[in-house]
């Protein structure tokens, strides 16, 4: 997951933001799609393990609204927003407290 840098398909998708951070039943993430494809959005711990598929399908261009609706079934730390685009992500980090 961390070998790409945040944002590196931006041609593709961008994350614009995820609020609030740390996340909380109330998490929402803003992301803009470019070009029409085969998106995966999840959310990964640590160690890479997907713990939360968000969406998995085409998307069309425009701006996308989603809520992150499982985060009371994570522990505290760190995990990761990933929106792939083929062997391409961008990234974003995310904080969970307690």
């Amino acid at each position: 997951i961390l070998e790409n840098s945040v944002n590196s398909i931006a041609c593709f998708a961008q994350i614009n933001s995820v609020s609030p951070n740390p996340i909380s039943t109330n998490s929402e993430i803003r992301y803009e799609i470019v070009k029409s494809g085969i998106f995966n959005i999840g959310i990964y711990n640590s160690n890479g393990i997907l713990v939360d598929e968000l969406y998995s399908g085409e998307l069309n261009p425009g701006n996308y609204i989603n809520q992150i609706n499982n985060i009371d079934n994570y522990g505290a730390g760190v995990y990761f927003l990933v929106i792939n685009y083929g062997k391409s992500n961008a990234i974003k980090k995310l904080i969970k407290l307690k």
